[in-house]
């Protein structure tokens, strides 16, 4: 039972790939995580956003085409340092990392609750985001994950982003799916099959 709290539409379809989730849930979790973003945002937005209009008239800014605005909601990697190829690169790497961490600590060889040495799953999972926002955060805003990126995006269009919402947002969705589903089978059918057939010893 239980949603086993993906949060994220590309941990999903590593699950759904390599693990027993059903491919028929994958689309309705997405939806919900995206709605679940796209809510969050606009509730940040519903705070902040006398704050972010004085910014925009303080710097000079029009907001429909403005992307330093528009960074509140959405990712945007700095055309100045990479290219989309680039971008896209680093979001596969960063999302790989985060899934071999998520598959390798919730891998079923050592799902014992009982467990007295199981791992704080959690704190691991919070302090390897963290420290990839930090490391990649310069480079891409470290996205990592869809519907972070893509549900902000559309309370961005709906406030008046309509220009820049959008923009590369293929780059969030393409980078994260292909990282995810790389960090994932590197667990289960490379790293956890190697390590399981050297515990088990040559066969007698």
């Amino acid at each position: 039972g239980g949603c086993e709290a993906h949060f994220n539409p590309a941990i999903t379809a590593g699950n759904a790939l390599f693990r027993n989730f059903e491919w028929s849930k994958v689309v309705p979790y997405s939806v919900a995580q995206t709605l679940g973003a796209s809510a969050g945002s606009a509730a940040s937005y519903m705070v902040y956003a006398d704050s972010i209009q004085a910014f925009e008239e303080n710097q000079g800014l029009v907001r429909a085409s403005s992307i330093v605005s528009a960074r509140v909601f959405g990712e945007y990697f700095d055309p100045a340092l990479l290219n989309s190829a680039e971008a896209l690169g680093v979001e596969a790497f960063g999302t790989a990392v985060l899934a071999t961490i998520v598959f390798g600590l919730t891998h079923p060889s050592h799902h014992d609750p009982k467990d007295p040495s199981k791992l704080p799953i959690p704190p691991i999972v919070g302090s390897t985001i963290f420290l990839l926002i930090n490391a990649l955060g310069p480079l891409t805003q470290a996205g990592m994950n869809p519907a972070r990126d893509f549900g902000p995006r559309l309370v961005a269009f709906a406030n008046g982003w309509t220009d820049v919402a959008f923009q590369d947002c293929w780059v969030y969705i393409a980078g994260p799916l292909v990282g995810a589903l790389v960090g994932a089978g590197l667990v289960d059918k490379v790293l956890y099959p190697a390590l399981l057939h050297k515990l088990k010893g040559p066969a007698s």
